[in-house]
């Protein structure tokens, strides 16, 4: 399966090429490696929005996006609807991106409930709740996001690498 998928992109980024010659796209994707011979840029315009994972990227972006659109528009001086309802679509769109990605595992007995709304919309209340904050309660934040990150780092990571392999030796 994966030969005829890996000849299957091959291909495709040959087609990629040839459109690019012809000036239908830009020009980038019609380069070849002078070396190789292989069309670089089309190669990754062709495989690279494939991934899920960058699918899931791109949505998570569009969602942080608008969350941060929100909070800028409530600590602003405008209070018209027209902004809140772009942000809404936005959100909605990147919200509903997700939702079509492809799944690593279905659960078979219990799931969580309404994935990936309840988890976006979560991520708008806090955003949103984090933008309202003054200057001094953001920077003080920030410090204690850091100061956790870098003891989770230097202390938590080593624990639980040292805990995992306790019980693979004593197994």
């Amino acid at each position: 399966m994966t030969t005829s998928l890996l000849v299957g992109s091959l291909g495709q980024t040959r087609y990629t090429t040839q459109i690019a010659r012809a000036h239908m796209i830009p020009l980038i994707f019609a380069l070849v490696h002078p070396k190789t011979g292989t069309p670089v840029y089309a190669t990754l315009l062709d495989v690279t929005p494939k991934n899920v994972l960058i699918k899931f990227l791109i949505c998570l972006l569009i969602v942080i996006g608008s969350s941060i659109g929100v909070s800028a528009l409530w600590n602003s001086d405008e209070r018209g609807w027209i902004g809140y309802t772009v942000a809404g679509l936005v959100w909605f769109s990147g919200t509903l991106g997700m939702a079509f990605l492809s799944k690593q595992r279905v659960p078979k007995v219990w799931g969580v409930p309404l994935v990936p709304w309840l988890p976006s919309l979560s991520i708008v209340m806090n955003l949103f709740l984090i933008g309202s904050l003054g200057l001094v309660a953001f920077l003080r934040f920030i410090i204690c996001s850091a100061v956790t990150i870098v003891y989770y780092l230097f202390v938590g990571l080593h624990a639980t690498y040292d805990v995992a392999h306790r019980n693979e030796l004593s197994a």
